[in-house]
């Protein structure tokens, strides 16, 4: 695999995508300034007939690319919500993990650490000592997950329930926080236990893939315990549907 081609070709396909998705919102906030619904309607479409085309053939181009690959071959082909450009990018940016002889390594790289009790954030002139690309890859295969209804779903469901389970009804922030209008910034919203359960599960995945990587490589390795408050641990088997 040509690591930096399939680098350039996916970093187009996501570029192609947010185009996408912009010129659909534009469309959207033309409705609500007056914009009759089939004008929309067909805008819409003309959109989506053009730059969908865009979208197929890029991720064919990153296919080509990835298709003899042995972790796609043996693995990544059959995970539910796993496509070539989710595959394809932790292949070319991750590879096989050969700089990350542990799995934590791995999720910092990622920007899946903690600091401070809080997911990192990029702030303005500062260089992150992560990497934004591969924390894009996390939380797409994370949604796309959501999406698929199989496989890595039935660990975010269950994560949901347990997070739930914990944190019946939301509550401040602590120490308290304010939110752009003034309010009081709130946690364990159900938007927020989404975000918690999806970085959950993206986790997971990257640390099975760290662990299919080093072994198809002949990498040393073991098996990953998330490890939960008071230090138990599980070990959650790799999905490969």
């Amino acid at each position: 695999m040509n690591q930096p081609r399939v680098r350039m070709l996916i970093e187009v396909y996501y570029d192609v995508q947010g185009t996408r998705l912009a010129a659909t919102n534009r469309v959207r906030a033309a409705v609500s300034a007056g914009l009759s619904a089939d004008l929309a309607r067909e805008m819409t479409d003309w959109i989506d007939l053009r730059m969908d085309r865009q979208e197929a053939e890029l991720k064919a181009l990153v296919m080509a690319e990835i298709k003899q690959e042995p972790l796609w071959q043996n693995w990544l082909k059959g995970v539910k919500g796993v496509g070539p450009c989710i595959a394809g990018g932790l292949m070319a940016w991750a590879g096989d993990c050969s700089n990350f002889d542990t799995v934590s390594k791995l999720w910092a790289w990622s920007g899946l650490h903690v600091l401070d009790g809080h997911a990192p954030r990029r702030e303005r002139g500062v260089r992150a000592n992560w990497n934004p690309v591969m924390r894009t890859l996390a939380w797409k295969a994370s949604k796309s997950f959501v999406l698929s209804g199989r496989g890595y779903r039935a660990l975010y469901d269950a994560e949901k329930v347990r997070l739930r389970t914990l944190h019946p009804e939301p509550e401040p922030c602590d120490p308290p926080r304010k939110r752009k209008d003034g309010g009081v910034l709130m946690r364990f919203t159900d938007g927020h236990i989404d975000a918690m359960a999806r970085r959950k599960v993206a986790k997971v995945f990257f640390a099975h893939y760290w662990q299919m990587a080093r072994a198809s490589a002949g990498l040393p390795t073991r098996e990953v315990y998330v490890i939960e408050k008071l230090g138990h641990g599980t070990v959650i088997p790799i999905v490969c549907e």
